[in-house]
């Protein structure tokens, strides 16, 4: 059975005012850090170099510290 998403972020960036969302799986956790809001896949290696684990980063300027979080919601 295949996996499906389960909740959505929305995004905004406060460097250029990129707004955007993102849909994510159960599992996974998106939070704020020192560093920009953070993804942490479920499938996720504990590893310092995690494939599926990012920071999240602005499609529109590329910043990444300046990323908040406006909204969480489920899907479906």
């Amino acid at each position: 059975m295949a996996e499906r998403q389960s909740f959505a972020v929305r995004f905004r960036c406060r460097n250029c005012g990129t707004m955007w969302r993102e849909t994510f799986f159960k599992g996974d956790r998106v939070t704020k850090e020192f560093d920009g809001v953070v993804v942490r896949d479920h499938r996720c290696t504990h590893g310092a170099d995690c494939p599926y684990c990012r920071i999240v980063e602005c499609p529109t300027c590329g910043a990444k510290e300046e990323v908040e979080i406006c909204a969480r919601y489920p899907l479906g």
